[in-house]
């Protein structure tokens, strides 16, 4: 899952809403720690947003939960190793 993400799609950032930004980050950061650390909580703060902010800006934009995308991160990582 590492290196999905270009240094380009960081130069994009300044053009995103803010609710794309934080779904940005969170996957940018799903797919560099989620070997080691599966809490929304985690998540969440690296952005210093609320763990409920967090899930419904997902939510919102992807149809999953914060919880959900990890979940299915794990699974599939599990699944393809």
């Amino acid at each position: 899952m590492a290196g999905i993400i270009s240094k380009e799609d960081y130069n994009s950032m300044s053009h995103m809403s803010r609710q794309e930004e934080i779904v940005f980050v969170f996957l940018n950061d799903l797919a560099e720690n989620y070997h080691n650390e599966r809490t929304v909580e985690f998540y969440s703060e690296r952005q210093s947003i609320t763990t409920r902010h967090l899930s419904s800006v997902l939510k919102e934009v992807t149809g999953m939960s914060a919880s959900q995308m990890i979940a299915l991160i794990v699974l599939n990582e599990a699944k393809y190793s």
